[in-house]
Order: C-alpha cells, then sequence, then structure tokens
C-alpha cells in the first residue's frame, strides 16, 4: 500500500462567552491541528474534537483524525488515537461524532473505515482508557443522533427503500425499539443526516431540512413521534448545523453567507425570533464553523 500525504490547514479552537463575545480563549495543543467536531461533556468541563498532527503527517493506513479530550480547568489534552490498549493494534484511525454519557465517564463514536466503506459504533471508556464495540439488532444504523434521560441512544436508522427511521438502543442490552415519525422520514435528506441534535431538556430534535436541489435548507424542529412539526427560518439560506443550548431553550446553527463564508445564528424557542449570533470579523477571524454550547 502507498503512503499519502494529507495537508491541514491549521484551526483552533475559541472559547466565547455567550454574553461577552470579545471574552475569548483560544485553545491549541502544541504540534496539532485542531479540526472539526466541538461536543462538551455534560456538566461542560471537557471538550472533544478532533485533531491531526503536523500538516505533512503522512498516513499509512486509512485517512482520519484522533480525537482530542481538553480538560477545561486544567488546559491539558488526552489524545484518542484508536490504538487497542490489549493488542496494540490501530483499530480506529478516523473517529466521528461523539456522543457524551450522561455521567461524563466516557462517550460513543463512529469509526469510519473510509478504505473498507465501512462504519462501526463503539464507546470509549475515559477513565480505562478501553473501547468496546456497539453492537446493535441492525446493521443499518447510519448517525448516532444522542443520548435519552435513561442513556438510551437514539439513533437514525436507513431502510431499505433509504428512508430514515429513529431509533432506540438499550445499552447492554438486545433491546431496539424503532419509532415512527414521519416528519423525519419526509423531510430529512440522506445525504445531510448529520445536521440533526436531540435535546433531552426539551425532548425535541431539531434538524435542517434541505431543499431537492440542496441549494438551500431550513432549521426544522419534531418531537419523537413526529406529532409536533415547527419551522424556524424561512429556507432563503443554507442553514445547517443545529445545536441546542444546555436547557433546551435555544438553537444556534451555521448560516451559509456565500459558498465560503459562514455566520451563527440563534433561534429563541418561546418567542420564534431569528437573530444573528455571531460573525468572523467580530472575533478577529478568518472563518467560523462548527460549534458548540
Amino acid at each position: 500500500m502507498q503512503d499519502f500525504r494529507v495537508e491541514i490547514q491549521p484551526s483552533q479552537k475559541w472559547f466565547l462567552d455567550y454574553n461577552n463575545k470579545r471574552n475569548l480563549r483560544i485553545v491549541q495543543p502544541d504540534s496539532f491541528f485542531v479540526y472539526w467536531e466541538t461536543k462538551f461533556s455534560p456538566d461542560k468541563s471537557k471538550l472533544i474534537t478532533n485533531g491531526t498532527g503536523y500538516s505533512d503527517m503522512i498516513y499509512t493506513t486509512a485517512p482520519g483524525w484522533p480525537f482530542l479530550i481538553y480538560d477545561i480547568e486544567d488546559n491539558t489534552f488526552q489524545r484518542v488515537n484508536g490504538i487497542d490498549n490489549e493488542s496494540g493494534e490501530y483499530k480506529y484511525p478516523h473517529l466521528q461524532n461523539s456522543i457524551w454519557f450522561n455521567d461524563g465517564t466516557g462517550f460513543y463514536f463512529e469509526y469510519v473505515g473510509w478504505l473498507l466503506g465501512s462504519t462501526t459504533y463503539n464507546y470509549y471508556d475515559i477513565f480505562n482508557m478501553t473501547f468496546s464495540k456497539v453492537d446493535f439488532a441492525s446493521d443499518r444504523i447510519i448517525f448516532l443522533i444522542g443520548l435519552m434521560e435513561n442513556n438510551s441512544l437514539l439513533s437514525l436508522y436507513e431502510e431499505e427503500s433509504e428512508q430514515l427511521k429513529l431509533t432506540v438502543y438499550e445499552p447492554g442490552t438486545d433491546s431496539q425499539i424503532f419509532l415512527q415519525n414521519n416528519v423525519i422520514s419526509e423531510k430529512l435528506k440522506k445525504r445531510h443526516w448529520h445536521n440533526i441534535e436531540w435535546s433531552q431538556e426539551s425532548e425535541l430534535i431539531v434538524f435542517s431540512e434541505f431543499y431537492p436541489d440542496n441549494s438551500h435548507s431550513k432549521i426544522s424542529v419534531t418531537n419523537l413521534d413526529g406529532t409536533y412539526y415547527k419551522t424556524y427560518t424561512s429556507g432563503e439560506y443554507k442553514d445547517n448545523r443545529p445545536i441546542w443550548s444546555p436547557d433546551g431553550s435555544t438553537i444556534l446553527f451555521q448560516r451559509a453567507i456565500d459558498n465560503n463564508s459562514y455566520k451563527f445564528m440563534k433561534i429563541d424557542l418561546e418567542t420564534g425570533t431569528v437573530s444573528d449570533f455571531l460573525e468572523a470579523g467580530e472575533i478577529d477571524a478568518v472563518e467560523i464553523y462548527d460549534l458548540d454550547y
């Protein structure tokens, strides 16, 4: 197998004070480029992000990025690079879509085997630094959405017809419940399934509803069984990557200004008000993307 080189543009994670966006902290681990995905732990003491090494780093297997777990109080990083402690095998070269366990002791994640075109779902224990595989009853799970209050894992399931459905998995059991939600089945497009997030507090799902030509999208909300549905943006822009506030009262999302520029917007669920939240120039950044709250 031939080696190949991956060029990465440097990026940084910025911590912003929600009420004073000029009060910020820049996070950059030594010799690493933090790259994409940002997920706070439930108690906001840690942050998971993807990262890679130097920009001329060579990969001999599949391209990918390890997780970096940032301890906010200690200002330290723990690298989760997918090496199995027992065998020493490099099992998970590309890690993505982390879903924290409710008590913060670990997280679920997806491993994408790019060369094989396969995805497996796994759990990482932070304190024991061990991996374990999640064995779903079905092999048609395509995306992990979030955890419910009882630590059940809410996920997206793809039928043979390519229609999407919700499923709830009980960790440590063979129990897997399929939910009928016509809103998700009809309005969430397969290629945009990553634009979806669950809120335990509001018990609602937010997602990006794309138009057939993918040129525009709007932010919509539904409940688990699809009996509630509301759209909060007009579809005039491409609105995606929505996330919930911790209390489930606000949604932040990314709006494309043009093909290469974005800004963050805010939705107040009670009033339905959509307002500007952050543009790159406000914090002297060239570009902003990928947020958590």
